[in-house]
């Protein structure tokens, strides 16, 4: 078993979407990985952490 967690940000013409991922892969007795569990949910920009940078007087 394996669990792939990854952030895909969508840049398109009419919008721009980010994503948080997770992904659990299980190795089959054929000796092939298959995804057995897929979560997507969107970046909401409340939850992102920006820099204060400089201070601006």
């Amino acid at each position: 078993m394996a669990v792939l967690t990854f952030q895909v940000f969508a840049k398109t013409t009419l919008i721009d979407i980010e994503y948080n991922c997770v992904e659990v892969y299980q190795k089959e007795t054929d000796n092939e990985w298959r995804v057995i569990h897929s979560t997507w949910s969107f970046i909401r920009p409340m939850d992102k952490k920006f820099d204060k940078g400089k201070t601006v007087v």
